[in-house]
């Protein structure tokens, strides 16, 4: 269960079958959005693609795989989680075998304005991403009230 109460999602933040290319339209795309609502810095961008070179976040959960992209929390202004699902799935290569890829369905990224809030948010999302039903309502949601109330319930 994550606790939503507490802005942890916004509306604004999440997105709804999108269509990107690669992770790096996905990276600008999104960067853009939330460096305009002033949550980032503007090396946050090359921070997360750099981190993401270094460390995959691609999650092979099942039929339906996830990436959690994040990086260090001096770029990030706030604490929350930008929630996007995919008409079609990008690739992203894999946390635990960076050498293979994943096709991701479902992009949790996280901002950290506090390095104490990281490892907590982390596990929470660890255990409801594990759950291919809770991932396929995830996918099946029409609307951003949906996605909140998915998350609120975490499962």
């Amino acid at each position: 269960m994550i606790d939503v109460e507490s802005e942890l999602l916004s509306k604004g933040d999440i997105f709804l079958n999108q269509t990107f290319e690669n992770p790096s339209s996905y990276y600008k795309r999104i960067c853009e959005h939330l460096f305009d609502e002033q949550k980032i810095d503007s090396e946050y961008l090359e921070s997360v693609e750099k981190r993401e070179k270094q460390f995959p976040t691609g999650l092979k959960t099942g039929r339906i795989c996830v990436a959690i992209p994040h990086t260090d929390y001096q770029h990030s202004k706030t604490t929350q989680l930008v929630i996007t699902t995919l008409k079609d799935p990008v690739y992203f290569r894999r946390m635990d075998d960076p050498s293979k890829e994943c096709a991701v369905n479902i992009i949790i990224q996280i901002l950290f304005d506090n390095p104490k809030k990281q490892l907590l948010l982390l596990q929470e999302l660890m255990k409801i991403i594990q759950n291919q039903n809770f991932l396929r309502k995830v996918i099946k949601a029409k609307d951003k009230d949906e996605i909140v109330n998915l998350f609120k319930e975490g499962k």
